[in-house]
Formats: C-alpha cells, structure tokens, sequence
C-alpha cells in the first residue's frame, strides 16, 4: 500500500513539474527565436534600405556589406563587454569608489573606440565606394534609425510565424493604430 502511495504523490508532483520545466524551456526557445527573426528582419531591411538609398550596385553591396556588419559586430563586442561589467558590479554587494570611476572610465571610451573603428572601416569602405555613394550611406544610415525608431511597432516588425498566431486569444481586442491605418 505505501508503494502506491508512494507512486501517486511522485505522479501528482513530479509529472506537472517536469512539464512545466519543458513548458518554460520551450517559450525562452520561442522568445529567442523570435529576438533572432526580429533581428535578421532588422539587418534585412537596413541593407534593403541603405542599398536603395545609396544607389548601391549589386556588386558594391556584396563587397560592403559584409565589411559593415562585421563592424558593427565589433561595435556591439565593445558595449556588451562593458555592460557584461555592470551586471558584474550589480551583484557586487559591496561597490567602492574606484568600481564607479572604473566604469565611468569604460563607458567614456565607448565613444572613442567606436570612432576608431568607424574610421578605420571608413577606409575600407572607400576602396568599394566612391565618396559620393559613402556619403550617401553615412546620411542613410542615420535617417533609417529615425525611421525604424518612428515608426509604431506593428508596422516596423518581422511578421509573425504561424505558430504565434494561433497562441493569439480569439477574444483578443484590436489594436487601434492598426485599424486606423487600415481605414486611411
């Protein structure tokens, strides 16, 4: 008797535990699918959008693009290091004085290695294209962050997969930018 007791109390709560640990594994794995899909998007539509506005050849895009992203890339390694620290002193439970002169430091340089960096890539850049369509990219480049950032969000995002969609509750209120931008 104690057996089946035994395996009724393991029944009632390890099972929904187990299922709820493979529940939450499996939305943080949708939620970073989704942040990765969001970002391909994201890097899409800029090259889409600097390669229009810059008058960019086909050629030319293939030879920029991937110098550009792999600055970009190296932008964001300099941020995440220093941000990578600031979680690090969060934890800290205690934080002394040169901790904060320390990061402010770090983050001051931010600016300075990234100016290095778009300097040297500006060279690079130079030998792919020509100073008028550089020019070009540079006055883009800040004008699609505007845009992006301007925009209301369910006009500047991937479109969902089919699976989020069905998660959607059918009672579910519409959103009011969207059916008034559907109405102009």
């Amino acid at each position: 008797m104690k057996h089946y007791i035994s395996i009724l109390f393991i029944s009632l709560f390890l099972v929904p535990n187990i299922q709820l640990s493979a529940q939450n594994q499996g939305n943080r794995n949708q939620k970073e699918n989704r942040r990765k899909n969001h970002f391909e998007w994201f890097v899409a539509e800029r090259q889409k959008f600097l390669t229009k506005e810059t008058g960019m050849t086909e050629n030319e895009a293939k030879q920029f693009f991937p110098l550009y992203n792999e600055m970009q890339e190296k932008k964001f390694s300099l941020n995440m290091e220093v941000h990578k620290e600031i979680r690090q002193l969060k934890n800290k439970e205690s934080v002394s004085e040169s901790d904060y002169a320390r990061l402010v430091n770090a983050l001051d340089e931010i600016p300075v290695k990234e100016a290095k960096l778009t300097k040297e890539y500006s060279e690079k850049f130079k030998k792919i294209l020509s100073a008028e369509k550089l020019f070009k990219f540079k006055l883009a480049e800040g004008r699609f962050t505007r845009e992006v950032l301007n925009k209301p969000p369910q006009n500047n995002m991937p479109p969902k997969d089919q699976s989020d969609n069905q998660k959607e509750s059918p009672n579910k209120r519409p959103n009011i930018r969207q059916s008034a931008s559907d109405h102009k």
